[in-house]
């Protein structure tokens, strides 16, 4: 399962696998990576078996191919009590090492995924 996941975080044209999995997140996802003070409650980070926002840890169950590079992929997500599945969509920036991510049932609310350095 882990071989699977972790070409997952790596489908953007320019990643390059290695023995450290990268790290995918948005502006307040990389700061939480580097451990610098949240300024926002916008916080996206995906990792070769999870994803984490704000306040919910989403373990990855699935990962489809779709096709032209996108990925689907399925997970159980827990946070403040509540436990919920979901599915997202990840589709490779062009020319970056980085993803567009939108859940399956908001396909127009988008977020945009880069390496956390």
């Amino acid at each position: 399962m882990r071989a699977c996941l972790a070409s997952l975080v790596c489908i953007a044209a320019t990643a390059a696998w290695s023995q450290s999995a990268p790290i995918y997140g948005d502006a307040g996802g990389c700061a939480r990576v580097a451990g610098r003070a949240a300024t926002t409650d916008l916080v996206f980070i995906l990792t070769d078996d999870q994803i984490e926002r704000f306040e919910a840890t989403c373990p990855i169950e699935t990962v489809q191919d779709m096709g032209d590079g996108q990925r689907r992929i399925d997970v159980v997500c827990s946070g403040e009590g509540e436990t919920w599945q979901t599915s997202y969509v990840l589709t490779p920036l062009p020319g970056e090492d980085g993803f567009l991510v939108a859940l399956v049932d908001r396909p127009t609310e988008t977020v945009e995924l880069r390496r956390c350095s």
